[in-house]
């Protein structure tokens, strides 16, 4: 019991932080991909924000990923 209130504890720290990184994310045009940015490329969309993976929107594929990602640093 202690060892999944443990786990369970490490999740809600990190829903945390990433609650906290989605409130820096600003939606403005750009010229350069930073956070909060979409960027669409001829094989995939992303979300530059948290690394939440692959969601869908309207029909569409997307994928929420880390300002850190080495996909957001390129």
């Amino acid at each position: 019991m202690q060892d999944e209130i443990y786990h369970l504890d490490k999740q809600m720290a990190n829903l945390k932080s990433m609650q906290q990184q989605m409130k820096k994310v600003l939606n403005s045009d750009s010229e350069r991909a930073k956070l909060g940015s979409l960027v669409i490329t001829n094989k995939a969309r992303f979300y530059i924000s948290v690394s939440l993976g692959e969601f869908f929107f309207e029909g569409d594929r997307f994928y929420a990923i880390s300002p850190e990602s080495p996909m957001a640093k390129k």
